[in-house]
């Protein structure tokens, strides 16, 4: 039997930004396309969560035939509608695993999903970050010698909940691919979720913040649940240069909203989700 497994897509292009990130967005979902086809060991369930896009995107979504369903909702809900799109979707599937990223995320090594699930299966792992690492190079991905303006995916090395330093430690290769158990702490990065251990860490609360206050939450919300973070070698995806990403362009962080005070509670998520759900009737 094959396992089950959701991957979700956030895509966001305004009038404002349509010049720069238009084509992103497009050469992006194009690889995400392709997915299905090359993870054919698994159930594999794709959606796109869409954040009030420009009218050319949308169509591109929905004349899709490789997407099983999207959420074209009718105003920005940030990255949290993402996480609770993905974890709907997961339900409704059956799927035990379910994958996470966004329109700025370029898939170079689409078979490594397949061998993601593969490892989780083996493992105690409840998250495995799937973004481009190498663990050879650390500090080419390590923000305090790297800017994020040089490589858009280096990131702090030290766990934020914890203050400890992050360490490795090899589990082995499934496919052709090797992972790694760390004591990462959570970030909104590209990764592959057990979706029961995110259902129990969302559920932790009623209302959530958006941008860098979710990713707070769950970094509590995570280590609360003693989550098992891992890390997939050489990643499976990069993304693009810090310029061009909707999470840090004035669109994204509206001056009329305030990020650390912003709330989404759950209730309103699900109606806007359920009010916004398409099926698509396009799909080979």
């Amino acid at each position: 039997m094959k396992n089950k497994c959701t991957a979700a897509f956030l895509s966001f292009v305004t009038e404002g930004n349509k010049s720069i990130r238009e084509d992103l967005f497009l050469s992006c979902f194009d690889e995400f396309e392709k997915i299905k086809d090359q993870n054919v060991s698994l159930d594999l369930t794709t959606v796109v969560v869409d954040n009030f896009s420009i009218g050319s995107v949308r169509e591109k979504i929905r004349s899709s035939k490789c997407v099983d369903a999207f959420y074209l909702l009718d105003k920005n809900m940030f990255d949290t509608a993402l996480y609770c799109a993905g974890i709907e979707s997961s339900e409704e599937s059956e799927s035990d695993y379910v994958l996470f990223l966004h329109d700025d995320d370029f898939i170079y090594n689409l078979q490594a999903l397949s061998d993601t699930v593969a490892f989780m299966e083996a493992s105690k792992a409840d998250c495995c970050r799937v973004s481009e690492y190498d663990v050879e190079n650390i500090k080419r991905f390590d923000s305090e010698f790297t800017p994020k303006s040089s490589n858009p995916d280096a990131i702090r090395h030290t766990n934020t909940a914890t203050g400890q330093k992050i360490t490795h430690s090899c589990f082995g290769r499934f496919g052709s691919s090797d992972f790694y158990l760390t004591n990462w702490h959570y970030t909104s990065r590209p990764c592959v979720w057990r979706s029961s251990k995110l259902k129990e860490v969302m559920s932790k609360s009623d209302n959530f913040k958006i941008l860098q206050g979710f990713e707070g939450f769950m970094v509590k919300a995570c280590q609360e649940a003693g989550v098992v973070f891992s890390t997939l070698d050489k990643g499976m995806m990069r993304t693009f240069p810090v310029h061009l990403s909707a999470r840090t362009s004035s669109d994204f962080h509206s001056k009329k909203v305030d990020e650390s005070s912003y709330c989404i509670s759950q209730e309103d998520m699900r109606e806007a989700l359920a009010r916004c759900k398409v099926l698509n009737s396009k799909k080979e």
